[in-house]
Parts: structure tokens; C-alpha cells; sequence
């Protein structure tokens, strides 16, 4: 009689652990398919942001390279205008020196040969000095634009490189913390189901 009551004891708690275990499997596949859930949005989120970043990098990158391309064509077009702007002033210089004075010397007398020789002379050692001046400033503009705008190119892609190097340490912190956060819900399950 006694062997019989323990075995109808016993049936009951077999029942109550079997249910509890069913009941803690069933709550640790909940929860894995929550975490599951959050791990899939977290990694949709991070391929979202990858592309943001991405996308700002490829603007940025191309407004780099559209803006100073418009500001850096000065160098060949100043030149250019320069070049041409210097020989149309020694066309101008040389013509006033020569063919003007060789076709009209037949024509003038001595007298007013003598009276125009001096100041046309003179002029025409102006007009050197001037031109050798001016040239000697167009090459000191020309060296400082070059030195200038190459300041700027290592500048803009020091800068570059810094926002490169910001937007991957941006996506390793959000990485860690999304690492962590896992690690700790995790850690929290384990905790419960002991």
C-alpha cells in the first residue's frame, strides 16, 4: 500500500517538471526569437546607415571635385589672359615705336625729326621698363596662385581623410553598442532561466 501511494505521488511531479521545462523552452524560444527580431533590425538599421553615409561621402566628394575644378581653372585661363594680354601690349608698344615713325620719318624735316627723336625715345624706354615690370608681377601672381591652390588640394584632402576616418569610427561605436546590448540580453535570459 505505502509502494503505491509513493508511485501516485511521484506521477504529479513528473507532470509539474515536465510542464515547467515545456514552459521555460517555450519562454527561451520566445525570447530568441525576439532577439532574433531585434538582431535583424538592428543589422537593417546599420546597412541603412551604411548606405546614408556612403551616399554623403559621394556628394561631398563630388562637390569637392565640381567647386574647385571651377575655381582651379584660373591657373591656364590667367595664363592664358595673361599671355595674350602681354603680347597684344608688345604689339601695341612695338607699334608704336616703329612703323609709324619709319613711314612718317620721309615726310618730316629735320627740324621736326630733332623736336619728336628725344620724346619718342624716351617713351619707347618707358614702355620697356613698364613691360619688363609688369611681366615680373604677372610671374610673382602666377607663382603665389600656384603655391596657393596647392595649400588648398592638400588641405581638401587632409579633410577628406579626416571625414573618412570619423564616419568608420562612428560605425565601430555603433557596432560595440549593438554588440553590447546583445551581450546583455543575453546575459539577462541566462540569469532568469538559472
Amino acid at each position: 500500500m505505502g509502494t503505491q501511494v509513493n508511485g501516485r505521488r511521484r506521477i504529479p511531479n513528473q507532470e509539474k517538471v515536465t510542464a515547467e521545462e515545456d514552459a521555460l523552452s517555450q519562454v527561451a524560444r520566445e525570447a530568441e526569437a525576439r532577439l532574433a527580431a531585434k538582431r535583424a533590425a538592428r543589422a537593417e538599421a546599420r546597412e541603412i546607415r551604411m548606405k546614408e553615409l556612403e551616399r554623403q561621402q559621394k556628394e561631398e566628394e563630388s562637390e569637392r571635385f565640381s567647386h574647385p575644378s571651377r575655381r582651379n581653372t584660373s591657373p591656364s585661363d590667367y595664363s592664358g589672359f595673361l599671355g595674350s594680354s602681354s603680347r597684344a601690349s608688345s604689339r601695341a608698344s612695338s607699334a608704336r615705336a616703329s612703323p609709324v615713325g619709319s613711314r612718317t620719318a620721309s615726310t618730316l624735316s629735320a627740324a621736326t625729326l630733332a623736336s619728336l627723336g628725344g620724346p619718342s625715345s624716351r617713351r619707347g624706354s618707358c614702355d620697356t621698363s613698364f613691360s619688363v615690370e609688369t611681366e615680373a608681377s604677372i610671374r610673382d601672381i602666377k607663382d603665389s596662385l600656384a603655391e596657393s591652390e596647392e595649400k588648398y588640394r592638400r588641405a581638401m584632402v587632409s579633410n577628406a581623410q579626416l571625414h573618412n576616418e570619423k564616419a568608420y569610427l562612428m560605425y565601430q561605436v555603433d557596432t560595440l553598442k549593438e554588440d553590447l546590448g546583445d551581450m546583455e540580453e543575453r546575459l539577462w535570459e541566462a540569469q532568469r532561466e538559472h
